[in-house]
């Protein structure tokens, strides 16, 4: 496999860094890793579904899990798409 250098912004690779410790991958690695979930994420859900998920975007893992969490705990049946789309409807209720 071959490689090309990128730049990543400071933030990212400090992230990246933190993140690889735990998880036991390099910070290409890390990086390839959340870049697999993304393109995962963007043919699973909807643009619509992805602006909600974005905007209730964690700042740290703890953040990640209390999110997904509270997903789950609002629907214990519904797949990850449908909670998704449910915090959507009821951010926009919320607005109306």
């Amino acid at each position: 496999m071959s490689s090309s250098p990128v730049r990543v912004s400071n933030s990212l690779s400090k992230a990246a860094k933190e993140a690889a410790e735990w998880s036991d991958r390099s910070v290409a690695g890390q990086i390839e890793h959340w870049a697999k979930l993304g393109r995962s994420v963007e043919a699973a859900l909807s643009t619509a579904e992805i602006e909600s998920l974005k905007r209730y975007y964690p700042s740290s893992r703890q953040d990640a899990l209390r999110f997904f969490e509270a997903i789950k705990k609002q629907m214990p049946y519904a797949s990850i798409q449908e909670r998704i789309t449910q915090l959507k409807v009821d951010e926009e209720n919320a607005v109306s």
